[in-house]
């Protein structure tokens, strides 16, 4: 099973997670990291670390960040560097979280690659954002 992070600024991983367990039920293998103001760079790497280690037995890890450029996907993509060994799990990042993305990786993390997940994750995210009124008017 791929072990998932949710990043972003504040709560909103945390209620993200929440979210997806009140729709598929509680789920395992899943951390999240808020990055609040008061937190240094110190901080937000030493939190997503003790993350990824809580899911090193997992088949690699999908971190899910807000915004491509932003703290959280800097840093996550700074552990994905081949000089910066963290644990012994593949790691991915994939930016723009939203729900549809992740109800997408929660229903395919047992069954696809983590690189599989990864396009899967990014295929889910925007094929839940559209205009609704023009499909439904």
């Amino acid at each position: 099973m791929i072990g998932i992070i949710v990043t972003t600024f504040g709560k909103l991983a945390s209620d993200f997670i929440e979210a997806v367990e009140t729709v598929l039920g509680e789920q395992e293998f899943v951390e999240a990291v808020g990055v609040m103001p008061k937190d240094s760079a110190d901080d937000i790497i030493y939190n997503l670390k003790a993350a990824i280690k809580k899911l090193q037995n997992s088949d690699g890890v999908l971190i899910l960040s807000g915004i491509f450029g932003e703290s959280c996907c800097n840093f996550s993509l700074s552990l994905c560097r081949p000089n910066n060994i963290v644990l012994s799990c593949p790691l991915r990042v994939v930016t723009g979280v939203n729900l549809p993305m992740l109800l997408k990786v929660f229903t395919y993390r047992n069954v696809l690659s983590l690189d599989e997940l990864a396009v899967r994750a990014c295929e889910g995210g925007r094929e839940g954002i559209f205009d609704a009124t023009e499909r439904v008017i």
